[in-house]
C-alpha cells in the first residue's frame, strides 16, 4: 500500500479529532469520552531498514508500517524524494503531483480540522523552515513558527522539550514537529563521510529516538492524569539514494531508487 493511502488514513484519524470530543446529550453512559489530540512528529530523512536496525526503545512502543514517498515512479504521481514533497504529502494524504504544495489551492489537515471546528488549537513548529517554500493558506493556524536550528544536534533536544512543554500545557488539540538531525546525518554532516549507509547514521537515529522520547513522555503523563486520548504518528519525509556500484554514497535524496522512496510510518493503536 503506498504512503499517501496511508497518511490519508491518518489524515481523516487526525479530522476524527474535531468530532469526537463532544457527546450527544442522548449519551447514557456514566464516564465522560476521552478528549482526542494528536502528536505528528517527521523525522527528516530516516531509511526505513536503518529504523529497524536502530534501537529505538520509544519508536518501538507504536506500531510501524512499511510505506513510500514520491509517487509511483513511471506514472503521472511520480514526483521527487524532498523535504518539500514528503512533507506535504504527510499534510495532506496526496501526492505532490495534485497538492503541489498548496499552490493550486489544495489544502491540509491543519485546514480541514479549523474549518471544521475553528476552537481547536494547532501548534506547528518544524525545525527545518518549511514555511519558506509552500503555499499552503495556513492564515487560520496562528501558532507556528520554524525553530530554525539547523545541523545543531544540542538544540534539537531542546526544540523537543519545548514541543513536550506544550503537550504538557494542556493547551493544544494537535502538534506538528520534525526531528532533522537524521538527515543532516545522511547528507554526510557531522564528519559522517558514510552518510545514510554508515552505523553513525543508525546511530543518529537512535539519538533522533531519545529526542522522540520527550514528547512521549509528556504525552504519556497527559493521558495518566488527564481524560485524554493521544494520537501518536512518526513518519519520515524520504529515505536516501542507494549505495553507487562501486559502494559510494553520494549523501543525497531525491531520485526515485527504492531506499529513497521507502518509508516507515509508526503509530499509536486507534480506539474504536
Amino acid at each position: 500500500m503506498s504512503i499517501n493511502v496511508k497518511i490519508a488514513g491518518v489524515a481523516v484519524t487526525l479530522l476524527a479529532l474535531s468530532g469526537c470530543n463532544t457527546s450527544s446529550k442522548d449519551d447514557t453512559t456514566v464516564s465522560e469520552p476521552k478528549v482526542r489530540k494528536s502528536l505528528l512528529v517527521m523525522i527528516d530523512g530516516a531509511r526505513y531498514e536503518a529504523v529497524l536496525n536502530a534501537s529505538t526503545p520509544n519508536m518501538d512502543q507504536l506500531e510501524i508500517q512499511q510505506a513510500y514517498t514520491g509517487g509511483i515512479s513511471g506514472s503521472l504521481s511520480q514526483s521527487g524524494t524532498s523535504t518539500v514533497e514528503g512533507e506535504s504529502t504527510l499534510w495532506t494524504g496526496s501526492w505532490h503531483t495534485i497538492q503541489k504544495s498548496g499552490e493550486n489551492g489544495f489544502q491540509t489537515v491543519w485546514q480541514h480540522l479549523k474549518e471544521d471546528e475553528p476552537e481547536l488549537m494547532i501548534g506547528l513548529y518544524p525545525n527545518w523552515p518549511i514555511f519558506d517554500y509552500i503555499s499552503f493558506d495556513l492564515d487560520s493556524i496562528t501558532k507556528k513558527s520554524a525553530f530554525r536550528t539547523g545541523t545543531d544536534r544540542d538544540a534539537e533536544h531542546q526544540n523537543s522539550r519545548v514541543i513536550a512543554d506544550k503537550i504538557a500545557s494542556g493547551e493544544y488539540d494537535s502538534l506538528f514537529t520534525t526531528i532533522d538531525m537524521v538527515d543532516y546525518s545522511g547528507h554526510c554532516n557531522y564528519g559522517n563521510s558514510g552518510g545514510a549507509w554508515s552505523d553513525e547514521y543508525v546511530t543518529t537515529i537512535e539519538e533522533a529516538d531519545q529526542v522522540f522520547g520527550y514528547m512521549l513522555d509528556a504525552v504519556k503523563a497527559r493521558e495518566a492524569d488527564y481524560n485524554e486520548e493521544w494520537l501518536i504518528m512518526v513518519a519520515p519525509d524520504h529515505g536516501f539514494n542507494r549505495q553507487k556500484d562501486n559502494g559510494s554514497v553520494d549523501c543525497a535524496h531525491g531520485s526515485q531508487d527504492i531506499d529513497a522512496k521507502k518509508s516507515g510510518l509508526l503509530l499509536t493503536k486507534v480506539s474504536n
